[in-house]
C-alpha cells in the first residue's frame, strides 16, 4: 500500500522524520490507512524497515537488509525487549 512508494519510510533518517511521514499518510483519506499506520509504527516491524527505527547497530542492521527471514528474525530478537518490557 504506502510502505514502498517512494521508499519513504525505508529512507527516513531519523525517527523525526519517520513520525512525519506516519502523520502525512495519516492525512490520506484511503480506506485501512490507521490500520496500515498501526501495523507499521509497531517497533519490531518499523525496526526491519529502517535502521532509524531499531535498536541494532546499523553496521548490522545493514548486513541484513531489510526483506529477508533472517533479517526479521534478527531485528525481532535486537528489538524484543522493548516488544516485552518497553
Amino acid at each position: 500500500m504506502y510502505i514502498f512508494k517512494d521508499d519513504f519510510i525505508a529512507k527516513a533518517a531519523s525517527k523525526v522524520e519517520l513520525n512525519q511521514i506516519f502523520s502525512d499518510i495519516e492525512k490520506s483519506d484511503e480506506d485501512g490507512v490507521k490500520d496500515w499506520i498501526d501495523y507499521y509504527q509497531i517497533l519490531h516491524i518499523l525496526a526491519t524497515i529502517n535502521s532509524s527505527a531499531s535498536l541494532m547497530d546499523v553496521e548490522i542492521w545493514n548486513r541484513y537488509g531489510n526483506n529477508t527471514n533472517a533479517a526479521e528474525a534478527a531485528h525481532f530478537l535486537v528489538n524484543r525487549t522493548q516488544l516485552f518490557y518497553g
